[in-house]
Order: structure tokens, then sequence, then C-alpha cells
């Protein structure tokens, strides 16, 4: 594939010689290659997206779910809300590993002050997912850049707010962790040609599983994931159709399971349990579609805009299909097998929300469905930036064409700036204060 673009993406070829010149190229990129190799941009990522989320971890509050699970942990007694227990609660949503995890957090942290120190833990946990798609990314060949610039957008927008704000969702960054690297070792198991039992599909699986029983919508990330490993085979259609349907039947095998144990714990718990209700399937699959673009993927289409609107949408879209095609087609044998697992991806990213009769589409569901979607933001830029490149570039002058070649960098920087302007924001001022306000204002009622 072409190993340089004067557009800022990189798809090289060749093993570099050096961890510099491997975390340059992404080609080959071990784990101990892109940390002593990929120089500070790791450490900008990390950061990056810890500024966004630290309001959250400096302050003291609890949003109801917080409190109310709080009591349950450390007191043992049941609530009118969640039932019996914490455990049982989240287990018969298909969460147990969710469950055991807020049970033993909640009951170390002990108060509500001492909340902080949980989400703290989920701010840790966002900028490590970061990093793993940001590894992922070069991994497939994108410039560092570039890479840098999807990862913190990907957590800086609502659905990884709202993780680090609710101390319940603790484990959610860690099923998007999870599935990350499911599709890495799916992957691994693809490019070494083995077969169906060896152990790398069977872990890959079991990794799925365990997405699922920490949060479901997260754990869809592994199509995320798929996605770039796609990316990073465009100049292979063989080795792209092998990663899609390997990835299918890997995670096909790790949903069933985790359908199965929904229904087992809601049978050992009581189908009169909390929550218990919300996984029943939808047999309405029109009705179900015709949400799913009305509510989900029209938020998601909005990235970080919390009051969605219909041409912000249609921006995304545009950018994202007209330069994906564009790229696919003047670029890539086989263009239609890639268009179509971009489209297939789109719905599998919220899966586990799409196929239940649950109508609630809250913005911590739709993270998958909005990381992918930025993905192909990105990657629509790309595009349309390389057909622009070839039809404009090649006729401007030195500094014309310098100053041709930082102009789309420096509108991907503003958009990703202004995400986590917004997003430090909204952590700020639409959870920290106005509940810590809250919380300041009963304990002088108490008192």
């Amino acid at each position: 594939m072409a190993a340089e673009t004067e557009a800022g993406s990189r798809l090289a070829v060749g093993r570099a010689p050096t961890p510099r010149a491997a975390a340059r190229s992404g080609v080959g990129l071990g784990l101990r290659t892109y940390l002593t190799g990929s120089g500070v941009w790791p450490l900008a990522v990390a950061l990056s997206v810890v500024a966004v989320l630290l309001p959250v971890a400096l302050t003291e509050f609890a949003v109801a779910d917080d409190a109310a699970m709080l009591w349950m942990a450390v007191s043992g007694e049941s609530t009118a809300q969640f039932g019996d227990s914490v455990i049982a609660q989240n287990a018969v949503g298909g969460r147990p590993l969710a469950g055991l995890l807020v049970q033993v957090v909640f009951h170390v942290a002990g108060t509500i002050d001492h909340l902080r120190y949980v989400r703290a833990l989920s701010v840790a946990s966002v900028a490590l997912f970061a990093l793993l798609l940001h590894w992922n990314l070069m991994r497939a060949g994108l410039d560092r850049v570039v890479a840098v610039l999807i990862a913190v957008l990907v957590c800086s927008m609502p659905g990884f707010l709202v993780f680090a704000s609710w101390g319940v969702l603790i484990a959610a960054p860690l099923a998007a962790i999870a599935a990350g690297v499911a599709s890495m070792v799916t992957v691994r198991g693809v490019d070494r040609g083995i077969g169906l039992r060896s152990w790398e599909y069977p872990t890959a699986a079991g990794l799925v599983l365990a997405g699922t029983w920490l949060y479901q919508p997260p754990a869809m990330f592994y199509w995320v994931f798929l996605a770039i490993a796609i990316v990073g085979a465009l100049d292979d259609p063989v080795r792209a159709w092998r990663l899609a349907w390997t990835h299918l039947l890997v995670g096909a095998v790790g949903l069933a399971v985790s359908f199965a144990s929904v229904k087992a714990f809601v049978w050992y718990f009581g189908s009169d349990t909390p929550g218990a209700t919300r996984s029943g399937l939808s047999h309405d699959v029109p009705g179900r579609l015709r949400w799913f673009g009305e509510e989900p993927l029209y938020h998601a289409l909005n990235l970080f805009d919390l009051t969605p609107t219909q041409w912000e949408a249609a921006i995304v879209v545009a950018v994202a299909a007209a330069g994906m095609l564009l790229w696919l087609f003047t670029s890539v044998r086989r263009p239609w097998l890639y268009a179509g697992i971009a489209i297939a991806l789109v719905p599998l990213s919220h899966l586990p929300n799409l196929v239940v009769t649950d109508p609630w589409s809250p913005l911590r569901t739709q993270t998958a469905l909005a990381g992918l979607l930025a993905l192909y933001l990105g990657l629509g830029a790309i595009g349309l930036w390389l057909v622009a490149d070839r039809a404009i570039g090649l006729r401007l002058n030195e500094d014309e064409r310098r100053l041709w070649r930082i102009l789309p960098r420096g509108v991907a920087v503003a958009v990703v700036a202004v995400s986590c302007v917004v997003g430090t924001s909204n952590v700020s001022n639409l959870n920290a204060r106005p509940l810590n306000t809250e919380l300041r204002m009963l304990r002088g009622q108490v008192r």
C-alpha cells in the first residue's frame, strides 16, 4: 500500500529497523515498541483524556444511583429501586462482574466523599483505553498525530464522560478494554493462519463475554477495533475478509453465551428483581431499526454535542461517507467488500441495545456506536484530503504546499480541542459542580 500521503496519513509497508521508525510506520508495532518508540504521543493521549475528566476525580458528589448503591454495598440492606443486592441487580442485567466490582469498591469507599477515588479509577481506565485505541490505530498504519486526535475525540465524547462521572459505571471502561484486547487476540489468530481450535479464538470469545459481563454497550468496541484492523488490511482484501468473518464468528459465540447467562441469572435471582425485564428480545425488526435511526444513531452522529441537530448529523454523514467511498473506489481493490463491512459494523456496534425491547437510549449506551462514527469521520476526512491533494496540491508552489499541508491538521486539532473543552465543561457544569452543591445543601439541612 502507499507508504506515505501528503495529507499526513501513513499506511506503510515493511518492518522498520528501529523502535522509533516502527512507531512512525505502525507496521509490526508491538507494545514495547509502541511505548519506547512513539515519543510523547502516548503521554499526550493519556494526559488529554485525564485533563478532560479530571473534575469528577477532584470533587465530592454522588449521582442518585451512586448514593443508593453505596448504601446497599455498605449496609447490606435492600432498596426499592435496586432490589436486594448490588450483585443481583447487575446480574439480571447481564453484568455480574460489574456487580461484583461495584460491591467491592463501594464497600471499600464507604462514604460519598470517597467516591471520588472510585471515579479516579474510572478516569485512569478511560485513559488506559485511549492508549489501547491509539496503539491499534498506529498498528493499522495511521499517522501518529491522526491516531492521537481520533483516540482523544472518541474518549472525550458524552458516553465516556458519563462513565467517569458515575461511580456505578466503574466497570464500563474495563469492558471497552476487554473488547479491544479480544479483537487484538482475534487478529493475532487470523494472521497466524491457525485453526479455530487454537487458544486465540476461545480466549477472544471469553474476553467478549467478560466485556459484556462488565457492561454490554462498551463491549461493542470489539467491532470498532475490527474496523481499525480492516484499515490495516486495505491492501489485502483476502485478509480483510478473514478478519471480518472470524471476528463475526468469535463475537457471535461470546454474545450467545452472554445472552444465555442473562436468562440464567434472571431465573436464579427471580424475574421480579429490578431490571430483569429490560433484557427481553424484540421481534419488531422494522420498528427497532426505525428507533435505531431516530434515536441512538442520530444522537451519536452529533458526536460531542448534547443537543443534536440535523445539520450536524448531516455533516458527519457527508464527510464520512463521501471521503471513505472516494478513498475506497480510487485506491483499493474490491471496494464493495470494505464498504459492506463498514455499513454492517454500524448496527453491530449497538447490537445489545438494538435487539431488546427497552426503548430508552441514554448516552452511556452509545459509546461504541459514537466511537465507530468518530473513526469513520476521521477516515472520511483523510479520504477527502487525499482526493483534494491530488487535484490541487501538485499545482501549488513550495510555500503554498507547506500551508496546504498544515491546513487539515489545523482543522482536525480544532475539532478535537472543541470536543475536549466541551467535555470538560459538561463533566464540571452538568455533574461535578451542581451535584457537589446539592450535597453541601443536603448536609446543611441534616445539620
